[in-house]
């Protein structure tokens, strides 16, 4: 069986130090180049990776510039209003509405039913014919429903079937090509490289904190990681503006590798340790073994020579004076003196 080795990197991306803001100040669209983060080596057996944590501020509005939209027709003319951006209860809303009316010469009021949280518009001037749904893009926002076309006017009087929804958007969703994992979405029924949804659940001007408490990842898709592209939308693919409102995102990239060393692992070194075996073998060859000359082995005397040499070597010192008695020792223990 072979062993894993599980090997953890962090990446932290801060959207001010992005090295492309595709739409600006919304900062919702970032490009971080990096050198390397991911390299296809060998031993890689597959990456894991996703968000470890995020810190994003809840600086986007309810109203937008992807939903501030109305077009109507009044007088069998076609006008268009445009609801400043920013977040709104039904009175301040109501007024924004109204203003933008009279801009065009129109007294629309405004009003609630607060049981249902509905909202009518009724016209005091001329006749309000109907509300068109091509390129209104508050639709949504003032109760109708996508896909039923215009809603017509009865009385000079409009009333949505649905209630007033200034909730805004309600569930961020992060995309990130490189990290991608083969998520689903139901916006478009098919793959994309949605890495993971923060829900909004804190209030305007807050800051949402996100963390993967579970520590559970999806496994990429790609095997080279330079760039990080971030993306952040809502519910309905539309790009957040966090009107210039820095966000920060960790990302964690988890490397199994394995640690078992193969034959093949080995053959590198296999081979250099044969091409150092044939560099030795080929200089011991070239290397002379110095030999003994006759002439030095001619100067080595023989072992009687030697001897010869120790006697005439042995100096006779002069004998102390002796008396009679001391002559017989002395010959006693040299025999040899006198011979």
């Amino acid at each position: 069986m072979t062993d894993i080795l599980k090997e953890r990197r962090l990446i932290n991306l801060n959207s001010e130090d992005a090295t492309f803001k595709n739409n600006t100040t919304f900062l919702s669209n970032c490009i971080f180049s990096f050198p390397t983060i991911l390299k296809d080596e060998q031993d890689i057996v597959y990456v894991e990776g996703g968000i470890l944590n995020a810190q994003i501020p809840v600086s986007f509005y309810a109203v937008n510039f992807s939903n501030h939209i109305l077009f109507y027709s009044l007088n069998s003319t076609i006008f268009s209003i445009t609801v400043p951006v920013g977040n709104y209860n039904f009175n301040t809303f109501a007024s924004a509405l109204a203003t933008q009316f009279l801009t065009n010469g129109h007294t629309i009021v405004i009003t609630i039913n607060q049981s249902k949280g509905i909202i009518s518009f009724t016209n005091s001037t001329g006749t309000l014919n109907y509300f068109q749904e091509t390129g209104s893009t508050i639709w949504r926002v003032l109760g109708f429903e996508t896909g039923t076309g215009n809603f017509n006017a009865t009385a000079n009087v409009i009333t949505p079937p649905f209630l007033l929804n200034l909730l805004g958007p309600k569930k961020l969703k992060i995309f990130c090509e490189a990290f991608s994992v083969n998520s689903n979405d139901s916006k478009n029924y098919g793959t994309s490289s949605l890495i993971d949804t923060i829900s909004v659940d804190v209030q305007s001007y807050g800051q949402l904190n996100y963390s993967n408490i579970t520590g559970e990842y999806g496994r990429l898709r790609k095997k080279i990681i330079t760039d990080i592209d971030i993306s952040i939308q809502d519910e309905n693919n539309n790009f957040i503006n966090f009107n210039n409102t820095d966000w920060s995102i960790t990302l964690a990239i988890i490397i199994f590798r394995k640690i078992n060393i193969s034959n093949n692992d080995l053959q590198p070194l296999l081979s250099s340790l044969g091409e150092i075996t044939t560099f030795l073998k080929s200089r011991s060859k070239q290397e002379e073994v110095p030999m003994i000359k006759e002439d030095v082995l001619e100067d080595v005397p023989t072992e009687d020579e030697q001897q010869e040499d120790l006697e005439n070597k042995i100096v006779e010192e002069p004998l102390p004076n002796l008396n009679t008695e001391d002559l017989d020792l002395l010959l006693y223990e040299n025999p040899n003196f006198l011979s």
